[in-house]
């Protein structure tokens, strides 16, 4: 049947051929092949991306971690003061013991084995910077002091100063 065909036929039967060979190899190996490379390289670009979250979130972890540590260090060397007067002296310390406008003890909470002291403190006529540094007297204190709450207001005679009104929790082991 072949030998039947006209040279131009058998040629132009060739060019077919030879254009549906190459149609098949475009696309049925070369464009699949791309189009799994760039599936690859976004799956590779999504797990780097996890990755690098992972490592954040390590990172957290370890900052927790170290927090937790200090803390429950804080808590076994059990410091015997009360966190009313670790609180004053820590004010008293700072120079703004005039600031003081009240501390008020709330009752005592239980939770599992720990009792919670409960401080209501108010501090009027600072600026941030000095509630900030109060802050940081707080979380370095040897006492566990942690600040649970606090509503901050700005003066209405100077806008520049402001008043906070902190609770303060202090546990102690057992009850």
């Amino acid at each position: 049947m072949i030998k039947d065909l006209s040279q131009r036929d058998k040629a132009a039967l060739i060019g077919g051929a030879i254009i549906l060979f190459v149609l098949f190899c475009v696309f049925g190996i070369v464009l699949p092949y791309r189009s799994a490379i760039e599936n690859l390289e976004l799956e590779i670009s999504s797990g780097e991306k996890q990755l690098a979250e992972l490592r954040q979130l390590q990172q957290d972890y370890r900052v927790l971690q170290r927090d937790l540590s200090r803390r429950e260090q804080k808590l076994a060397r059990g410091d015997n003061a009360s966190s009313f007067s670790s609180i004053e002296a820590i004010v008293t310390r700072l120079g703004m013991r005039d600031k003081l406008a009240s501390m008020q003890p709330q009752p005592a909470s239980v939770r599992g084995e720990m009792s919670v002291e409960i401080v209501a403190t108010r501090i009027e006529r600072v600026d941030l910077g000095q509630l900030i540094n109060l802050l940081r007297a707080f979380e370095s204190s040897p006492t566990l002091l942690n600040v649970t709450s606090m509503k901050i207001r700005k003066r209405f005679d100077d806008s520049s100063q402001i008043d906070a009104e902190l609770r303060i929790e202090t546990p102690k082991p057992g009850s």
